[in-house]
């Protein structure tokens, strides 16, 4: 007993099933021509396998069709989180990292020295006697205001 058959040969009665698009072909009686070309391939089913399989292939499909669009639903979110976490992240680090350019040189902090000798250096002026000028020139201000 043949079992699988093409488009185009002369079949006998029975249910038969194109396993690539799913569609089943009932052929009467009298028998007839299986449709489509020599490419397409149908599998001969009785009907008690039908009679079983029919429901449960349906079952797959209402089961499984919610579980499938939600699963692609998770999958886009967090894809699109995951992309977009990490340009964040990146622009975070960026915003955050120390004042660091790399077109810049930064040679200022490098002692230059002349025939052997240290350049003299200007000590840097320390930062409270410019905030303390800074605070009288607002309180002066504040004065004039009044």
């Amino acid at each position: 007993m043949m079992l699988r058959y093409h488009g185009g040969e002369q079949v006998s009665k029975g249910s038969y099933w194109d396993r690539r698009t799913g569609e089943v072909v009932h052929v009467g009686p009298e028998g007839s021509r299986l449709p489509g070309g020599a490419d397409v391939s149908y599998w001969k089913m009785s009907e008690p396998v039908m009679v079983v399989v029919g429901p449960l292939l349906g079952l797959l499909y209402v089961v499984f069709l919610p579980l499938i669009g939600f699963l692609m639903l998770f999958y886009h979110v967090a894809r699109f989180l995951a992309v977009n976490t990490r340009s964040l992240a990146y622009e975070l680090a960026g915003a955050l990292s120390p004042r660091f350019r790399l077109s810049e040189a930064y040679l200022a902090q490098v002692k230059r020295r002349k025939k052997g000798v240290a350049a003299e250096t200007k000590p840097p002026e320390k930062s409270e006697s410019r905030l303390d000028a800074l605070e009288e020139e607002i309180e002066r201000r504040k004065r004039q205001a009044e």
